[in-house]
């Protein structure tokens, strides 16, 4: 649910041949087909994204057994809601409609991330947004004043997240997220993401992601290498945890990775030929890498 993820239409048409979608629409006929109708457009990327979810219950984490029915019918809604693969926010700004994420770090990956939602059809989402904050007794009132956009689950740290559209950071309302918006002296684009965690029903952490006019700072290129292409620099400012840069990637070369990194990458590109979206450095040994591109 990050600023700036590129649409990966691109990249679809590796490894689909393994879940069948070649003949969805008749083979070869498929790009076509997708072009010219808006609902078989719809009826792919949903099935794609079905697929997608499968992969990861089946692989990485199975977040399927472990949601409450109340939060399968708002994932299942906002499958059922999308009908392109990524929402232009305005001429800057690209909003998911999903994003599974693994955070590495020495004690293991933790592939227990995922959120879903949409920007586009937040009024439409929004009666099973409120069922899934009435089943966790998360009272109804933080959603006042603010654009709900999505949710997200980390179920091995036991984090519940609520994500938040701001069309200006300027009209922002909120003290703890004004607070946050002044640890930030780069130059930033005016829309701005933020998001409450709690854990249970109790708040621990509310954070602000703010997108750099500056593609990437000097003081984070020591991350890369002149291969790689970064498309936008985000951080995210948390009220427990300061400054964290995310970088919404072009091209990235994984052998920067270390192996339990590599992994992850080669499992994707070698399934979907989508690549990674966004890495994160959480610490200098901890990051977590968001995916799908």
């Amino acid at each position: 649910m990050l600023f700036n993820r590129r649409k990966f239409l691109k990249n679809i048409g590796f490894g689909l041949g393994s879940f069948g979608f070649l003949n969805l629409f008749n083979g070869s006929h498929l790009n076509a087909s997708v072009a010219s109708d808006k609902q078989k457009k719809s009826t792919y990327i949903q099935s794609f994204y079905t697929q997608l979810h499968r992969w990861h219950c089946d692989n990485f984490y199975d977040f399927d057994a472990q949601f409450h029915p109340i939060e399968k019918a708002y994932v299942d809604k906002c499958i059922n809601l999308m009908d392109d693969w990524a929402y232009d926010v305005n001429e800057n700004f690209v909003y998911s409609l999903a994003s599974y994420s693994h955070q590495v770090s020495s004690a293991g990956v933790n592939s227990s991330r995922v959120s879903f939602g949409s920007f586009k059809y937040s009024k439409e989402l929004k009666p099973y947004l409120q069922d899934v904050l009435r089943l966790r007794s998360i009272p109804l009132s933080v959603l006042e004043g603010k654009q709900a956009i999505g949710l997200g689950w980390d179920f091995e740290t036991g984090v519940f997240k609520v994500y938040f559209h701001h069309d200006s950071v300027s009209s922002i309302l909120d003290k703890e997220l004004l607070q946050l918006k002044a640890q930030v002296t780069d130059n930033i684009y005016d829309s701005a993401l933020s998001s409450y965690s709690f854990e249970s029903n109790k708040l621990t952490e509310t954070k602000l992601y703010l997108a750099l006019k500056d593609k990437l700072p000097k003081r984070f290129t020591h991350h890369f290498t002149k291969s790689d292409s970064v498309a936008h620099t985000n951080l995210m400012v948390s009220s427990t945890r300061g400054v964290i840069p995310q970088m919404d990637l072009e091209d990235y070369n994984y052998k920067n990775l270390d192996t339990s990194g590599q992994l992850l990458f080669k499992q994707y590109k070698t399934t979907f030929g989508n690549q990674l979206d966004t890495i994160s450095y959480n610490s200098k040994d901890k990051y977590t890498l968001y995916f799908p591109h």
